[in-house]
């Protein structure tokens, strides 16, 4: 529904969500994904979880509701379900960046550090300007023990886009790691004004 998606391409998530639910059609994969992710967007990650299933089901070509899926699993702590959603959505577009940045987002939360990087690398290889896979690499390779790498990750992301509080938290916490106190401090004061209310 043009509607529903012109809403929530203008962030109205209440708007969407009424337009979607008017104008939803059952059979109509894009349809239950586009609802899956006002839903998400809302914070309700079971019903965003009900219509990813549904959108896959009516559609199991659709590598977004796959990936989609993968991302609210994961963020349901589902780690395993979303690494074979993700990676189903990536066998369907090899050339899909966020399907990558959700394998390895799952691959961290399973504590495959080593997974996650190749993932959020290959995101970056796709989509070298998406200061999210940026962010998530400095995230992982933090975790990893690798601050030096984890710091030129960090920074790229804010060169790409410089007003994410999460990126300026990751900043800091690598700064602190590297033993620079005042940086850290710095980049968490930074993040303050940047939180959403």
């Amino acid at each position: 529904d043009l509607v529903g998606a012109l809403a929530l391409d203008t962030r109205d998530l209440a708007g969407a969500l009424d337009s979607l639910r008017a104008a939803l059609d059952t059979t109509d994969a894009n349809a239950h994904n586009s609802l899956g992710c006002v839903l998400r967007d809302t914070g309700d990650l079971d019903g965003a979880l009900t219509h990813y299933s549904k959108a896959v089901e009516l559609d199991p070509g659709l590598a977004l509701a796959h990936s989609n899926l993968g991302g609210v699993l994961r963020r349901q702590g589902r780690f395993e379900e979303a690494v074979r959603s993700c990676t189903r959505a990536i066998e369907l577009a090899p050339e899909f960046a966020e399907a990558y940045n959700n394998l390895g987002t799952a691959y961290y939360g399973l504590e495959k550090l080593d997974a996650a990087i190749l993932s959020h690398r290959h995101a970056i290889d796709l989509d070298p300007d998406n200061a999210d896979a940026h962010h998530l690499l400095g995230v992982v390779l933090l975790k990893a023990d690798r601050p030096d790498e984890a710091l030129a990750s960090c920074r790229k992301a804010l060169s790409l886009a410089d007003n994410s509080p999460l990126t300026y938290i990751n900043l800091g916490d690598i700064l602190r790691a590297l033993g620079d106190l005042e940086g850290g401090i710095d980049a968490y004061r930074r993040a303050l004004p940047l939180e959403p209310d």
